[in-house]
């Protein structure tokens, strides 16, 4: 097990069908990438998966 997602601000639950049920992103100022990493994040969520 790798410790990299530990304090990852990306969170989602999915029910027993796949769906997603609750997603939460943090911004984090100090990080510049936040925005594009919530881009992503996003895209994941809504794209087909």
């Amino acid at each position: 097990m790798s410790d990299q997602q530990n304090g990852s601000p990306e969170t989602y639950y999915v029910d027993d069908d796949g769906n997603v049920v609750m997603a939460v992103f943090t911004l984090d100022d100090s990080d510049p990438n936040s925005g594009e990493r919530l881009f992503h994040f996003m895209t994941q969520l809504l794209g087909d998966n």
